[in-house]
């Protein structure tokens, strides 16, 4: 075994004795990604794999002044990982089984997002007039969408590529954009 792979472990152990959340979300990139692995084995895989991860586990154990996220960084640094470019995460309240594909471009500024959370690339959710989103359980927000504003978005709720979201979303729902037309000249 080599040092990084000794870092990485003592990092999923330190993790696993704190009950740290990147565990819980890890249940969920386990089921979406299809990893059939160990809990510490998927947690490797993941972490040296996909840039997404290791932003999330960056972003679980930021405000950790310990051990955890100085071992974090090290990581990161000894190994040259980075994480997910361009990618802005200024809440406070997400629970469990956040996953994130091809984040880059990314920017979540929200009050508060539930569980089983899924966002693509090139999305934002950001302020408008002061307010920011409150998002629900089990929601997906796909590539390109845009969601701003004092809103809440419901549980089990789909938002397509692209969409703009200013308004409130009840649960269960679907939102896509309009059809793209063609004008002309």
């Amino acid at each position: 075994m080599n040092q990084l792979e000794e870092l990485l472990q003592q990092l999923y152990v330190m993790i696993k004795q704190q009950k740290n959340i990147v565990l819980d979300d890890l249940c969920q990139w386990n089921k979406i990604r299809k990893i059939d692995k160990t809990e510490e084995d998927a947690f490797l895989y993941s972490f040296n794999k996909w840039p997404e991860f290791r932003s999330l586990v960056a972003y679980r154990l930021k405000d950790r002044a310990n051990e955890l996220d100085s071992l974090n960084k090290t990581i990161l640094h000894q190994a040259n990982l980075k994480t997910a470019n361009d990618l802005y995460i200024q809440c406070d309240d997400i629970d469990v089984g956040f996953f994130l594909q091809h984040a880059y471009s990314t920017y979540i500024f929200a009050k508060k997002i539930g569980k089983n959370f899924w966002i693509n690339q090139n999305v934002t959710i950001g302020q408008y007039r002061g307010g920011i989103p409150t998002i629900g359980d089990n929601v997906e927000i796909r590539t390109g969408a845009v969601c701003f504003g004092n809103i809440h978005i419901g549980n089990n709720v789909k938002i397509g590529a692209n969409a703009t979201v200013n308004f409130d979303v009840p649960d269960n729902a679907t939102v896509i954009p309009s059809k793209s037309i063609i004008i002309e000249k």
